[in-house]
């Protein structure tokens, strides 16, 4: 196949995790690649690595941000440099397994679309071996199934450069849950494709990945339901709402914000279908705004 693949990296003081990233990128079996490392800031030694790299090997390319804006920033920054008809993502602590792209390349081509995901193996702490993690198995048209639930991770995505731009760039204010809104932008433009096989290593072992913010994560997951909220009541109705309404009760208790915890639960009880719907467009999407949901990032 000789397509050539934009692989946009992310990064923000990583220096002891880039270095195998970036070798998972270029030891790939498709060889038609280039790397863009996006610095978003970094006060380590990540610039210097990333340089080293972009000096010893032309596939790689850095792109600096003089002060930190965020990691969908660094995407966006990513893409626009990015030479590639097809765009992927690769976070700077995980690593591609050596057929990744060449498996969903594949996957693209059988299938005729122009959005490919798969299934990954995790790393936890305290276990030397990876296992599988059981992301969705979403192909097709899947944009009612990501109203209802989280999907693709940007590890896995493989897109077509004409789609990115078709649903303009990504959002930056999302502060968690970023591939979820990105996911259900793409469903809306395209069909879908999986690959079962897993195709990258998810590293849950680092103490300071924003998976391990629970509040950050709560008001992530707020920001992507209140963003799409009409699309929701739409096609999954009232009781899809609740559905996530009763998700971020569950996020914030678990975050130990029993405040917001009970405002969701008042909104998801609100929202179930057999209340009439004038009870919940008078409260409920009062209720998500006063939780934090529509919080723009710092």
């Amino acid at each position: 196949m000789s397509e050539i693949v934009s692989v946009v990296v992310p990064v923000l003081n990583r220096e002891t995790t880039l270095g195998r990233c970036l070798e998972s990128i270029l030891g790939q079996s498709h060889r038609g690649l280039e790397a863009i490392v996006v610095d978003d800031g970094s006060e380590d030694a990540t610039s210097q690595i990333a340089r080293g790299w972009a000096e010893r090997d032309p596939r790689v390319r850095v792109v600096t941000h003089e002060r930190r804006r965020g990691a969908q920033a660094a995407r966006n920054s990513g893409v626009r440099a990015a030479s590639g008809e097809w765009i992927a993502f690769l976070d700077s602590d995980d690593v591609w397994l050596p057929e990744s792209l060449s498996l969903r390349l594949a996957a693209a081509a059988t299938s005729s679309v122009p959005v490919v995901h798969s299934e990954c193996v995790v790393r936890r702490s305290g276990s030397e071996t990876p296992v599988p993690f059981g992301l969705p198995h979403l192909s097709g048209r899947v944009y009612r199934e990501l109203l209802r639930h989280p999907g693709p991770m940007f590890q896995s995505l493989l897109v077509r450069r004409f789609v990115l731009e078709e649903i303009g760039r990504l959002d930056e204010r999302i502060v968690s849950f970023q591939e979820w809104d990105t996911a259900i932008r793409l469903a809306r433009a395209a069909p879908f494709a999986f690959v079962d096989e897993p195709t990258f290593v998810y590293d849950c072992t680092r103490a300071d990945s924003i998976s391990r913010d629970l509040e950050r994560t709560a008001v992530g997951y707020g920001m992507v339901v209140s963003k799409h909220v009409r699309a929701i009541v739409a096609h999954l109705g009232l009781r899809g709402l609740s559905d996530h309404w009763e998700t971020l009760r569950v996020l914030y208790r678990t975050a130990g914000d029993a405040r917001r915890a009970r405002t969701f639960w008042v909104a998801a009880s609100l929202a179930r279908p057999l209340r009439p719907g004038s009870i919940f467009r008078r409260f409920g999407a009062r209720l998500l705004h006063r939780s934090g949901g529509e919080t723009p990032a710092g």
